[in-house]
């Protein structure tokens, strides 16, 4: 497992680049997983938080490499959902029932049938006291592939 931060954030250099800088920085990440020698490439997987969701998304669709993605609170818009309903790899998008900054109501055709999103009931988008549920919910999805 690799966890960065993208360019401007906590102590990495850079400047926020509304998405684009960013999609770069996380193929540079997936470039040096995929170089690692005990890496699985038939498991390798995306995940982002709110901003970081949006760009996971938007890489996994052009990286053939990547096999699934999981999304927390994701900050989509329209056509970002159809991209996410077009995904056809395993995914899984988390969701709290009260996170004002991701509206996600009106979006559940997007979803799909299989099981592919939670709604967490009582989180917000920062999901604070809800931490433990979304890594269980993250290690039940990652057990199954």
């Amino acid at each position: 497992m690799l966890r960065f931060n993208f360019r401007g954030v906590g102590r990495s250099g850079g400047k926020f680049d509304k998405g684009v800088g960013e999609q770069i920085d996380l193929q540079a990440a997936l470039d040096f997983v995929a170089r690692q020698n005990r890496m699985d490439h038939a498991k390798l997987m995306v995940a982002g938080y709110s901003f970081g969701g949006n760009v996971a998304l938007n890489v996994a669709i052009k990286d053939v490499r990547i096999q699934g993605i999981i999304l927390v609170s994701p900050a989509f818009d329209v056509e970002i959902w159809r991209r996410f309903a077009d995904f056809q790899k395993p995914k899984l998008v988390m969701l709290g029932s009260q996170d004002t900054s991701v509206p996600w109501r009106g979006y559940e055709k997007y979803f799909g049938s299989e099981r592919q999103h939670l709604i967490i009931d009582g989180a917000d988008h920062s999901w604070r006291g809800f931490e433990d549920e979304l890594e269980k919910q993250t290690m039940m999805f990652l057990c199954k592939y």
